[in-house]
């Protein structure tokens, strides 16, 4: 499983605290979970609440393990036993994630005609495997691509430039829904970025 570039975000414990940054294309996280995404999107759902006394299992062998290697080959055999002989999305849902993912020119309900489903089915299938429907996970998309680009682009970004190859209208675009995502703007994003997506310094 190929790791997913996401937002940097800031986490803040009134305690000792300690954990694991596992990071999967979301439709490899809803057949793990087994349960529709958009069932927990935007929620903290401790794991055990899913995955039961395995979940906390697995918490109690990797806090015991013998440094960095040793906690990798856990977790790995744990995925691999948690997805063996688990069926693989429905075509048609992974072919619409496809489509909406590589073909940004396409309209969503042209999308739907050519798999032959509804718009308001596709929505519902969308949502079920990443959590969101069409429009927003395209957006999100977008605002990962930028995120990708601003980083190549540290030292002197052309924000127009990065506006237009990332996918939006214009620059103000970009800004309004960058902000929307971060609650930043971009070259408060930028000065925050700590190098090789180490994350963000805060405020």
């Amino acid at each position: 499983m190929s790791p997913a570039r996401i937002c940097a975000a800031l986490s803040h414990s009134a305690g000792s605290q300690a954990g694991i940054h596992v990071f999967l294309p979301l439709a490899t996280l809803r057949l793990l979970l087994g349960m529709p995404m958009h069932e927990i999107a935007d929620r903290v759902v401790p794991l055990d609440a899913i995955l039961g006394r395995a979940a906390r299992e697995l918490g109690d062998a990797l806090a015991a393990a013998d440094g960095r290697d040793h906690r990798i080959d856990l977790l790995d055999e744990a995925l691999r036993r948690r997805l063996h002989g688990i069926e693989p999305p429905n075509g048609q849902q992974h072919h619409a994630l496809r489509l909406l993912r590589a073909r940004p020119d396409l309209d969503i309900s042209a999308i739907a005609t050519e798999i032959g489903w509804s718009r308001k089915h596709m929505a519902d299938r969308v949502r079920d495997a990443i959590g969101v429907g069409p429009r927003a996970f395209r957006r999100l998309l977008r605002f990962q691509t930028l995120t990708g680009l601003i980083a190549q682009e540290a030292d002197r970004p052309d924000w127009a430039g990065l506006a237009a190859e990332a996918g939006y209208f214009d620059q103000s675009h970009m800004i309004r829904e960058f902000r929307e995502f971060s609650g930043l703007s971009p070259t408060a994003y930028l000065a925050r970025s700590l190098p090789e997506g180490g994350g963000l310094v805060e405020a």
